[in-house]
């Protein structure tokens, strides 16, 4: 998850090679691509979705993957 919030590729690639669980959840109940999301990385974002990973709501109950101003045109 800290791969991806901080934009990261290679070494989620990396983890992604180790079979890192895309749709684990923190402990507030996001996953890594709602870390994602947050921080704006767009190449992540599409590995991570190739890998499995799931837009599911977050702690707040949104889906931030899909609310974050950094993917809006």
């Amino acid at each position: 998850m800290i791969a991806c919030y901080k934009g990261h590729i290679r070494i989620a690639k990396y983890l992604l090679t180790l079979k890192a669980s895309v749709n684990r959840k923190s402990v507030k109940g996001n996953t890594a691509l709602h870390d994602c999301a947050e921080s704006g990385s767009l190449e992540i974002l599409k590995l991570l979705i190739e890998h499995g990973a799931v837009m599911d709501v977050d702690s707040y109950g949104e889906l931030s993957s899909l609310r974050s101003e950094r993917f809006k045109p």
